[in-house]
């Protein structure tokens, strides 16, 4: 990237360890001899950072990224400006490991350059103030297992540090830690910042809970009193009691649906010393918040805390949280009457859909715009699998809305960019991560490399970009041949020990070998063998094609008897997902397909004659892909009303993870069952 300096260094604050749970904070003056009309500042940082100028916000980023492919930001902030002297302020975030959204490289850095005209006349080097900022705590928890950590604030030690007036002449220089497209950070990419809607809003306050102080965890006092505390019908926002020194009390509030975002709270009052916590969930069940154990799967702990200062508080977390409800805890003891007042910043990307057409039907069009909140909401830097638990980037998800967001809004972009950060870091033996830009092996799904070569043919199918697909090769071909390599004596592959065998969350077998997996693999082939043609390969379109024919040959014999096919060799279990790629793969044509196929909708209409084994809201959109195919969209239609309309019923404003989220970290807002939105627009 020629845009940034040579002399622009990778910097952070004195010490080279100051790197767990740490919150660098970063200042540079700067002269103007009259206001400009041009100015254009690049940023990153390894993580995160919040860019200020003049005490004025400006952007959250970077984009999440790979630190070998590390993502610059540019920023207008000619409005920011003025004549005279001038303050970049930057505040960066390092978790000090890796996790489900970023990769730790036992290093820290922020960039920073200001052209202004065109002239270079900031760069980050030694000439910076650097220092860490106390008021966070290096000592917390992780907020689950995709993620950062929790946040615990002292605001007593809070400074006005990012306010032009600030006086730094105590903090010590930055130290350069690297030159810039050094290691870890090499191969910079330029990317656009991304407008997000960030403008304060209000949240419905719905009701008080006064529970018993029983432990000294953040999240376990929200859990405890949740759990065992009493509503408080008398108690409101507007009349807050004083609070005893064994208590806490709850002020639950709702935001519109489950999105990124974090409360904003304003107190005024404080005497000083005073504990706020604010803790972020996503549903209920029979009237009792479901505020998650940590103890759970998930480990979910969504709970940040702050002590107040005396005087005037803001309280927000550095990190977007993400949620639907969001309760406020005072924890005693508090002898006065606080004032809060609670407001949300969502974090909204723009999204313009399609209109569809109109079905005549209220309740298809109710569930258009459930699924169109969930698509919003999971539209963030990448296209993310829900907002609330991880906010992680996993490609089997991103070949579904991914496809929404580019035939729907026109943008192909999170698309691309999923493909981008897939092929950015693929392992040494070919096969693709699933959840990026992360190194979590434990997590690589085995069956998201073949979602990868279906988005694939999308993206080019759309956009008609064969110079991509030409960079893309190399990695399709080394990691079909790895697939290649697990073919056992019947002509079938097996799963990979230490990586993950998912296939579907419905009540499938998954032992082995497995119709379902060998189908998907069978339809990646068939689709890399049509790539290949289109780029003229004959050799590798050629070996492509005889893997299709052999593996076909293959399913036929382990699992076709007597002409019905079932899922397992010699178990009599038939599912929905075999029928469906049968149809997709075009194993079965014509009227065979079709009288399967009313066995498939009869079993998602959970009729007296369903006999198929009834596959997940994710595997429903291959469902409804194998329906377009066969011209029947009526019953398209007839499964999501039926299906999705439950939700619907039950209140829901955004799509659910799975028919039932009763498991405790369940996501009630999850962007794979938002598919509806591409057959309810006539797909």
């Amino acid at each position: 990237m020629k845009t940034i300096s040579p002399h622009t260094y990778w910097i952070w604050s004195a010490h080279p360890f100051e790197m767990h749970e740490t919150y660098s904070r970063f200042r540079k003056q700067f002269q103007l001899e009259s206001k400009t009309e041009t100015a254009r500042l690049f940023i990153s940082a390894d993580s995160r950072y919040r860019l200020y100028v003049n005490g004025q916000y400006v952007a959250f980023g970077p984009a999440r990224s790979y630190p070998w492919q590390q993502c610059v930001e540019q920023h207008d902030i000619s409005e920011c400006l003025t004549e005279g002297e001038n303050t970049i302020a930057v505040l960066a975030y390092q978790p000090g490991y890796s996790h489900f959204s970023y990769v730790h490289r036992a290093a820290a850095g922020v960039l920073v350059e200001l052209f202004i005209d065109d002239k270079s006349i900031v760069t980050s080097d030694t000439t910076w103030k650097a220092s860490v900022d106390q008021s966070f705590s290096s000592d917390v928890k992780r907020i689950s297992i995709y993620g950062g950590g929790q946040e615990h604030r002292d605001l007593q030690k809070h400074e006005s540090w990012t306010q032009a007036n600030y006086n730094d002449q105590q903090w010590p220089q930055a130290r350069i830690c690297a030159g810039q497209n050094q290691p870890p950070w090499e191969n910079l990419q330029l990317t656009s910042p991304i407008k997000y809607q960030e403008e304060l809003e209000q949240p419905t306050f719905v009701e008080s809970i006064l529970g018993e102080l029983t432990s000294d965890d953040p999240h376990q006092i929200i859990l405890h009193a949740n759990d065992n505390g009493k509503v408080v019908d008398s108690i409101s926002p507007e009349s807050l009691p004083e609070i005893e020194s064994q208590a806490v009390l709850l002020l639950c509030y709702e935001i519109q649906y489950s999105q990124v975002g974090s409360a904003h709270i304003e107190i005024p009052n404080a005497h000083g010393g005073e504990t706020v916590l604010v803790s972020y969930f996503e549903k209920g069940r029979q009237g009792k918040w479901i505020v998650s154990d940590p103890a759970a799967y998930c480990h979910v702990q969504m709970t940040d805390s702050y002590t107040l200062r005396k005087g005037s508080n803001t309280l927000e977390p550095f990190t977007p949280r993400g949620g639907r409800f969001i309760f406020v805890g005072i924890v005693g003891s508090v002898d006065h009457k606080l004032t809060l007042n609670v407001r949300y910043r969502p974090r909204r990307r723009d999204l313009s859909l399609k209109t569809p057409i109109d079905t005549g039907n209220k309740r298809l069009d109710g569930i258009y715009k459930m699924c169109s909140n969930t698509l919003r909401a999971c539209l963030q830097d990448t296209l993310i699998d829900c907002p609330w638990r991880e906010q992680a980037h996993w490609s089997g998800d991103g070949v579904i809305s991914g496809r929404m967001v580019a035939e729907l809004a026109g943008d192909m972009q999170p698309l691309l960019r999923m493909l981008e950060l897939v092929a950015q870091h693929p392992a040494d033996d070919g096969v693709l991560p699933s959840v990026t830009p992360s190194e979590t092996h434990a997590y690589v799904a085995l069956a998201y490399n073949f979602a990868w070569v279906e988005a694939l043919n999308t993206y080019i199918n759309m956009s008609d970009d064969n110079d991509f697909l030409e960079s893309c090769w190399p990695i399709l071909q080394k990691m079909l041949d790895r697939f290649d390599n697990d073919l056992a004596d019947d002509g079938l592959i097996r799963s990979q020990q230490g990586r993950r065998f998912f296939i579907d969350w419905a009540e499938i077998s998954v032992d082995e070998p497995n119709a379902i997996y060998n189908f998907r693999y069978l339809l990646a082939l068939q689709l890399a063998t049509s790539l290949a043609n289109r780029l003229d390969k004959k050799t590798d379109g050629q070996l492509w094609r005889m893997r299709t024919e052999n593996l076909t040959t293959a399913l036929r014999n382990c699992f076709c008897r007597d002409g019905v096919w079932y899922d397992q060799q010699e178990s009599l279990d038939r599912s929905q997902h075999v029928a469906t790629f049968l149809v997709l793969t075009g194993l079965l044509e014509g009227e065979a397909a079709n009288a399967l196929f009313d066995q498939v909708v009869d079993s998602s209409m959970e009729k007296s004659t369903a006999i198929l084994i009834l596959a997940s809201p994710y595997m429903h959109y291959y469902l409804f892909e194998a329906l377009s195919k066969l011209n029947r969209k009526q019953d398209i239609h007839d499964i999501i009303e039926f299906r999705w309309g439950r939700w619907l019923d039950q209140g829901a404003v955004t799509t659910w993870e799975n028919w039932e989220i009763d498991f405790p970290d369940g996501s009630a807002c999850h962007g794979w069952s938002a598919h509806p939105l591409l057959y309810l627009n006539n797909h």
